[in-house]
């Protein structure tokens, strides 16, 4: 995510990174650190699922944090949803999980039968398969 920013034109810094587990509360206790470690600083954060963006936008509601701090998820869940609708999250990406299941399913039949993947798997842009949806705000289209 951050080279396809700094690919697109986009000045970034990365402060730091870390493990949250899929969790909404260990998202929230991270986030909590790095406020204190970035007072300031920190404008954007990207997580690798909607829980664990939910948890950073707590800490911030939490901490009465009033910075401009825009904060996206992955998988476009109900409460991801939710989360943006309300304003809490900036973005969510929402993948199309039938067709998801459907690569699942014809690289491992590939596998299975000795079949070689990249015969019978299509790549786009290099992968399997890609998300092609993403949900943002109104802001985010201007």
């Amino acid at each position: 995510s951050i080279q396809t920013l700094k690919d697109g034109g986009v000045p970034l810094e990365k402060l730091t990174g870390g493990i949250a587990n899929w969790d909404r509360s260990q998202a929230s206790a991270l986030m909590e650190q790095w406020m204190e470690e970035f007072p300031r600083e920190i404008e954007l954060v990207i997580c690798n699922n909607d829980e664990m963006a939910l948890g950073a936008a707590d800490a911030l509601e939490r901490g009465g944090d009033t910075r401009p701090a825009k904060i996206v998820g992955i998988d476009g869940t109900p409460q991801g949803l939710e989360g943006l609708k309300t304003g809490k999250l900036f973005g969510t990406v929402q993948c199309d999980s039938e067709e998801y299941a459907d690569v699942i399913f014809e690289i491992a039949a590939a596998e299975s039968l000795g079949q070689n993947v990249q015969d019978k798997v299509e790549l786009k842009q290099g992968k399997y398969y890609q998300c092609s949806q993403m949900a943002l705000t109104s802001d985010s289209v201007r």
